[in-house]
């Protein structure tokens, strides 16, 4: 539209502005809302890493406690192959 108008010549000073403004506003409001999400999307993603490691944490206790053995999955694998593992 922004070229088709200049081509015909229909007031070329006023088309260039009158459509800069809006396209201005637009990349100013969505840098607006990128800085002011940081605080927002950091949550989320701090969230997300925590709800990760407790899941982990529930499911080697479930794995423990299935073998019945108090030692965590990393102290076995210390010892190396002394132990089969159990398959998945």
């Amino acid at each position: 539209m922004f070229a088709a108008l200049t081509q015909l010549g229909v007031g070329p000073e006023l088309i260039a502005p009158t459509l800069l403004i809006p396209l201005g506003a637009v990349a100013l409001a969505a840098i607006a809302f990128g800085l002011g999400g940081q605080g927002v999307a950091q949550q989320i993603v701090e969230d997300g890493y925590q709800k990760s490691d407790e899941a982990k944490q529930r499911i080697e206790e479930q794995r423990d406690r299935e073998d019945g053995s108090s030692e965590s999955s990393f102290e076995r694998a210390d010892r190396g192959s002394e132990q089969p593992r159990r398959p998945r």
